[in-house]
């Protein structure tokens, strides 16, 4: 019994031992070895040690750092390390605090999953030399340098003369390196200077290239040839003039825009699709001539609109087909879509054009640009009655005496053709116009008809017109 004893004693001391080792030796070499590891730049002071078993790391509390050629203090409550070997480390900081010349800076929560040093260390010292040499570090950065950076309510404050704050409750990026940031998100954005204030709800950007700053400076557009942008969406967005007026954006939508070289390797767009949803805006800031008409037909002091951009360009076929949206939600939508063919070489130069190249551009592409088809369709919602309503009123007639008018008109275009397609259509018209609801026009030319020639029969001869575009009117469909 006795040895049994001695035996369970000996167990406990070699744990006692271990845990003392663990606990009070372990720490205190791992702070040794941790000190150690600190560049001589970087002045250090911290209240307490520990270490985190947990997540296999150190544990610093109360924190403040002064590093070199940096005119300024960073505090934290709490620093928790990690190494991740191969010279990356895991990080995360409670209550950042950040003060130097002219600004100030708060996180509440500060993570980043994996950093690799050497890579930060290499940019941070490229941007001491310049800012050129900084951002060529950024845009070569490696692979993976930072993966999923979360940032907690942060606050960013310019002290006077150039007092400006900018607040936003959560940023993250899934990863920067090799030229690339991926997966970037923001919300509850808002910045606030002498101009006003801006606010964004949600920023969402699936992938950004980051800009080489060499060709950044002589052509912005390069930048983004070969890479995947997008998509990005922008989420109820703010703006407050120093007047007071307000603007509001419910939502911004741009998918993958495609950028290509033409055939001097010049930058253009080769596809583009842009969605902006409900615009709201005041009549004020509108130009007072066009208010003055607009006030005719919307009710109350601001705007409601919607705008959608569809643009595709392919300079090896010669084809541009641009289509566009325009809505205003008591109003109308509208929308416009045409697809051209033969289009000049020069009009995919347009980027590094001149002012005299562009103005001869314009008769190159009416004498030689066609058209293959085009789209025109219009969905009710209150504009058509109300310009019923008002021209009828300056007229000194009834909303049907005046509509009767304008169908009088129309009919004797129908009477003066012998096509039944050019009757059909005017038919359509006239039922537009008796019952507005909505209306489908689609020109598709067989073969495709040049520009000259359009602007040619629209003028002198609308019935051939008809004829040669194959023009169908549909209404209330």
């Amino acid at each position: 019994m006795k040895k049994l004893h001695m035996s369970i004693l000996a167990f406990l001391i070699i744990v006692a031992l271990g845990l003392g080792y663990i606990f009070f030796i372990l720490p205190e070499q791992m702070e040794k070895d941790f000190l150690a590891k600190v560049p001589d730049a970087v002045k250090l002071d911290y209240e307490k040690f520990s270490l985190d078993y947990i997540k296999q790391g150190a544990i610093l509390s109360n924190v403040e750092i002064k590093i070199n050629d940096f005119n300024g203090v960073i505090k934290a409550n709490e620093i928790n390390l990690q190494d991740l070997g191969d010279k990356n480390i895991g990080l995360s900081i409670k209550l950042l605090d950040v003060s130097s010349d002219g600004i100030e800076y708060h996180a509440n929560q500060f993570d980043v999953d994996s950093l690799s040093m050497p890579g930060l260390l290499l940019i941070s010292n490229e941007f001491k030399k310049d800012i050129i040499s900084g951002l060529q570090a950024l845009k070569n950065a490696k692979p993976k340098t930072v993966e999923m950076m979360k940032i907690n309510d942060s606050r960013l404050k310019f002290l006077p003369p150039d007092e400006r704050k900018i607040n936003f409750r959560n940023f993250s990026v899934g990863e920067f390196g090799n030229g690339i940031i991926k997966d970037a998100s923001l919300d509850s954005f808002s910045l606030n200077d002498d101009s006003g204030k801006i606010k964004i709800g949600v920023l969402s950007i699936g992938s950004l290239p980051i800009p080489d700053p060499m060709e950044m400076q002589n052509d912005p557009l390069s930048l983004l040839v070969g890479n995947e942008i997008g998509p990005i969406k922008i989420m109820n967005v703010e703006g407050i003039g120093e007047d007071g007026t307000a603007a509001k954006i419910s939502q911004i939508t741009l998918t993958k825009p495609k950028i290509v070289l033409s055939n001097k390797k010049i930058p253009y767009l080769a596809d583009i699709k842009l969605d902006v949803q409900k615009v709201d805006f005041p009549l004020q800031v509108i130009p007072r001539g066009v208010r003055r008409v607009l006030r005719e037909y919307i009710e109350g002091d601001s705007l409601s609109v919607n705008l959608a951009l569809n643009v595709q360009a392919n300079h090896s076929e010669k084809t541009f087909s641009p289509e566009i949206t325009l809505g205003e939600e008591k109003n109308a939508d509208f929308t416009l879509g045409t697809s051209l063919q033969n289009i000049p070489d020069e009009f995919f130069d347009l980027a590094k054009s001149s002012y005299l190249d562009r103005n001869k551009l314009l008769g190159k592409i009416q004498n030689s640009a066609k058209l293959g088809e085009a789209t025109i369709s219009y969905n009710e919602k209150g504009l058509a009655n109300k310009f019923f309503k008002i021209q009828a009123k300056k007229t000194g007639l009834s909303v049907n005496k005046f509509k009767d008018q304008m169908i009088v008109g129309v009919e004797s275009e129908s009477l003066k053709s012998n096509s039944e397609k050019f009757k059909m259509n005017i038919a359509q018209l006239i039922e537009f116009i008796k019952q507005p609801k909505n209306l489908n026009i689609k020109a598709k030319p067989e073969p495709p008809l040049k520009i000259s020639e359009l602007v040619r029969l629209a003028i002198m001869d609308r019935e051939l017109l008809n004829k040669s575009i194959d023009l169908n009117v549909i209404a209330n469909k």
